[in-house]
């Protein structure tokens, strides 16, 4: 079996953090939050990061006590091959669904927004190419592209909040808790999968130069509060509840609203950057994790394996489908699935740590 390369610094980790599942809160949950939590869907973030904060100690505590060797080789060692691979196979369509649904959303947001005309196939073939070539080469050139792409997806997010600020009227947000705590409670389903999204640092544990700290997690997990949080009372405070609640793409609507002076506006082209930008990362990261997940005896093997699941997003992406089902699909079983997977997942793997400890197993 060939052996990977431990070279990914924590500080490369977060930026594929911020640029993966940043996209994921930024975009795609942002509609769920404003049509079930309304004017109360900031609070129902803040919400859910403070218990995600509870459960993140247990990432840095399963990674240590795995030798940060990868997940399901020691789980084979130390329980056996049926026990391995009853967890693995729902990983793996956990993280094929993780980027499949990325491909999806972008893909109809393109059509919708952008170009309606151009086949799917065409649109999905570049994407998934890119995605392909960078899961492929590696680990390093993720990290990499995400140091690069990062900032001025930052700094593209910082002017399109700040120059929209003679469009916002913050009185939208009140009255706070307008019909109660039960909103609040709806909406932690959709931001926290999205949170819970750092488990996927397990998988990613034999590429990890050290075990990350808890606090650099938790600093993480606010930052991706953060991201939720600008966009989401952006849309409330210039489109108004009601309004914000119909669109399908509320941060791109920002970009839409946005005029520099009086002879510059139509400047919603940058969003594509930020968008694209993400959605490669995510894809590609999916497409890193499927290949190394898996025990491979040779590299042409792993790729092999990459290939094949980048095909079957491919065709998946190119069935006809209603944006209302999928919508539907991710209200009623993406999210709620993510949140019971993660849990449950990061659970039993707290129990068999334990079980291996008391069998007098070393495991860390």
């Amino acid at each position: 079996m060939y052996t990977t390369i431990r070279s990914m610094r924590f500080g490369q980790v977060m930026m594929i953090f911020l640029l993966s599942t940043g996209l994921m809160n930024h975009v795609t949950v942002i509609p769920f939050l404003l049509s079930t939590a309304g004017k109360s869907s900031w609070i129902s973030v803040l919400v859910a990061a403070g218990l995600v904060s509870i459960w993140v100690p247990l990432i840095p505590y399963i990674m240590w006590n795995t030798n940060m060797e990868p997940l399901f080789t020691w789980i084979q060692i130390r329980f056996g091959r049926i026990v391995s691979l009853l967890l693995l196979v729902p990983a793996m369509i956990f993280v094929f669904f993780f980027g499949t649904v990325t491909l999806l959303d972008t893909i109809a947001w393109i059509k919708t927004m952008l170009l309606p005309n151009t086949p799917v196939w065409f649109l999905t073939f570049w994407l998934m190419l890119v995605c392909l070539w960078a899961a492929v080469s590696g680990s390093n050139v993720i990290a990499r592209a995400s140091v690069f792409l990062l900032p001025f997806v930052v700094i593209l997010g910082f002017f399109v909040s700040t120059a929209n600020i003679p469009n916002k009227n913050y009185s939208h947000l009140l009255p706070i808790l307008e019909d109660g705590y039960s909103p609040v409670v709806q909406g932690l389903i959709y931001i926290s999968g999205g949170l819970l999204e750092i488990v996927l640092l397990l998988f990613l544990q034999p590429l990890l130069t050290k075990t990350p700290r808890t606090s650099k997690l938790i600093f993480l997990v606010w930052l991706l509060c953060g991201l939720t949080i600008g966009p989401l009372i952006g849309a409330i405070a210039e489109f108004g509840i009601v309004e914000a609640s119909k669109q399908r793409f509320p941060a791109f609507e920002e970009w839409r609203l946005l005029q520099i002076g009086k002879y510059i506006d139509h400047v919603d082209f940058l969003s594509v950057y930020q968008w694209l930008a993400g959605a490669f990362i995510r894809i590609a990261l999916a497409l890193l994790i499927l290949k190394n997940v898996l025990p491979h005896r040779s590299v042409k093997r792993s790729n092999g394996t990459v290939l094949g699941f980048a095909f079957l997003m491919f065709v998946i992406a190119c069935l006809p489908y209603n944006d209302k089902s999928f919508y539907e699909f991710l209200a009623q079983w993406y999210f709620p699935a993510t949140v019971w997977f993660t849990l449950l997942f990061s659970g039993i793997l707290f129990g068999l740590i334990v079980m291996s400890k008391k069998r007098g197993v070393n495991s860390g």
